[in-house]
């Protein structure tokens, strides 16, 4: 997501951010709220957001956004120096390439928290579910005898090898076992295993029998 998003890693698995262990158990702390105000959602307001809370509680992923803000600076410091609209990241474009131009198109709509908001997006809630979603599909992948052969043969058949590096979307969505497994992996693991609330109208709401709920 960091290459996707800013054109860069994000720094965790080579070591160049700095605290990564501590921004890590940061995250992890911050998820495990998550679990608990999805689940009553009514306890946010007493922990974070009563005039009390924000007194005494660090404001939520804070290190992302600092980062996010960090990379959004630069980008539109590098734009303007070189006075251009264009991708100034030295690669193809990224998320924060599109965001700019959208910004520079609609400016009344996209302001800068706006902006930080997109990126927080991705940093956050795209790279976790990521994350597991790839830990789950290694994990099964080698544990479930026969399934990585078929994988490989699969590729094969498809005549993939050195054609497109990294495999785009358009042509991964065309292998239908391998999509199998994708899907497969997150239905035993998803990124996002709690319970949503859904509030029922007065008037109540009936399912058709044989309706899948969940």
């Amino acid at each position: 997501m960091g290459y996707t998003t800013f054109g860069s890693s994000l720094g965790f698995l080579d070591g160049s951010l700095q605290n990564s262990e501590k921004l890590l158990r940061d995250s992890d702390r911050d998820f495990e709220y998550y679990a608990r105000t999805c689940q009553m959602p009514w306890l946010h307001y007493y922990l974070k957001t009563s005039w009390i809370a924000r007194r005494f509680n660090a404001p939520q992923l804070q290190w992302a956004v600092d980062l996010s803000f960090e990379h959004y600076s630069k980008r539109k410091e590098m734009r303007k120096r070189f006075n251009t609209n264009k991708s100034v990241s030295g690669g193809e474009q990224d998320f924060l390439d599109r965001y700019l131009e959208a910004q520079q198109k609609y400016p009344k709509l996209i302001d800068d928290y706006q902006m930080i908001s997109y990126l927080l997006t991705n940093t956050v809630a795209g790279s976790h579910p990521t994350a597991y979603t790839l830990t789950a599909l290694v994990y099964y992948v080698l544990k479930t005898e026969g399934v990585l052969a078929r994988i490989r043969s699969e590729l094969k058949s498809a005549a993939l090898y050195g054609v497109d590096e990294p495999v785009s979307y358009k042509t991964a969505k065309n292998l239908p076992y391998f999509e199998a497994v994708i899907r497969e992996s997150i239905r035993i693991h998803p990124g996002f295993a709690l319970v949503l609330e859904r509030e029922v109208p007065e008037e109540g709401l009936q399912l058709p029998d044989g309706r899948v709920v969940a």
